[in-house]
């Protein structure tokens, strides 16, 4: 592991925010911070579709803000 890629994983590791990557196929990157692991307690984040892990939570989303979100992504 190069040392860039070794303090990326340091800062996720400690950071206390909600950090992960988006590809372009709208999904989730295998590296994110730890704390969205108890923001999404009930979600294997890696790979899962950005789209429903961010509104999976809440309830006070509509149809519409959903459809913009996935369009500004």
């Amino acid at each position: 592991m190069d040392f860039h890629h070794y303090n990326h994983l340091l800062i996720l590791d400690n950071v206390n925010l909600g950090i992960f990557r988006i590809n372009r196929e709208l999904k989730i990157d295998s590296e994110y911070s730890k704390a969205c692991e108890e923001i999404f307690p009930d979600s294997n984040l890696g790979g899962a579709d950005a789209v429903e892990a961010v509104f999976q939570a809440s309830r006070d989303f509509g149809k519409d803000q959903v459809s913009l979100f996935q369009t500004v992504l």
